[in-house]
């Protein structure tokens, strides 16, 4: 018999199987404390020398392509401001947290390196809507399928039985999660999310990132999520657990986000172009793979 498990029971034994590092948590405390300064914030980060490093990397990476050199986190504070940096915390957290896992997972590779896709589509399809903060985006697109993540933690033989269902009769492997289990992964990611009190606009886009047509807040987040993950999938070109798991382009997307189709053209070639650089700072072990 397959075991399956109910969606509160789901997120419920997360943190036994996934979470995210204790300096994140507190850092996401302090960002909200209207009392902590920057020379706070910027105490805490100091205080892990390999969180330190990566956000160091990626604010004197192309990413954001500074005439000078950022040597400080009070400087990195500065530049691109507090919720910013913090949501950059929360991708070096989360990609801490994917390479601590167990790489015998189906796919953990593909499932990196489409997580990192749909983060930089996300976030350069923001930049073509003339989005500030740009940085929660790429945080989204990182973070949307963390719920499959631990669906195949928790359920792997039901999750192989859904794939190949969806293999064998070309449906849509959310569809038929909801079949089977009467949830999907976006539901396990949002409340996952929402367990580690990660911003509601960020919630909101993984819970919606399948259909953001059925939702009322922050539904331009969760469209950005939505084609950037279509990208993603779209630049896969091998034959993975995740490459098959292509959902269906909203007809809506485009009118939501006032952006011409021809849009997906300019992501993908400046996705390509980042896609490296972040990869070595957030997913090293991806380039000896």
């Amino acid at each position: 018999m397959t075991t399956s498990y109910s969606l509160n029971e789901i997120v419920k034994n997360a943190p036994e199987l996934i979470s995210l590092p204790e300096v994140f948590i507190k850092l996401n405390q302090m960002v909200n404390d209207p009392v902590s300064s920057i020379k706070d914030i910027a105490r805490l980060i100091e205080t892990d020398p390999s969180l330190t490093i990566r956000l160091l990397k990626l604010v004197n990476s192309s990413y954001y392509a500074f005439e000078s050199s950022i040597d400080t986190v009070s400087r990195a504070i500065s530049l691109i401001g507090t919720y910013e940096l913090r949501d950059l915390a929360l991708a070096t957290a989360t990609a801490e947290t994917f390479n601590g896992l167990d790489q015998r997972l189906p796919d953990m590779r593909q499932f990196q390196q489409h997580s990192l896709y749909t983060g930089l589509c996300a976030k350069l399809l923001a930049e073509q809507c003339q989005h500030s903060r740009t940085e929660c985006y790429f945080v989204s697109g990182l973070l949307h399928d963390i719920g499959k993540l631990l669906l195949y933690m928790s359920m792997p033989k039901l999750c192989n039985q859904i794939h190949h269902h969806a293999v064998s009769e070309g449906a849509v492997p959310y569809l038929l999660e909801q079949e089977y289990l009467s949830y999907t992964h976006a539901e396990v990611g949002a409340l996952l999310a929402e367990q580690w009190h990660l911003p509601a606009n960020l919630v909101n886009a993984i819970r919606f990132h399948h259909e953001p047509v059925h939702t009322r807040n922050y539904q331009v987040d969760a469209t950005i999520v939505h084609v950037a993950n279509f990208i993603a999938h779209s630049m896969d070109t091998e034959d993975s657990l995740y490459a098959s798991d292509i959902t269906p382009l909203d007809p809506e997307s485009w009118h939501t986000l006032d952006l011409q189709p021809d849009v997906i053209d300019t992501v993908m070639e400046k996705a390509d172009q980042l896609y490296r650089e972040m990869q070595a700072t957030l997913f090293p072990q991806l380039l000896a793979a």
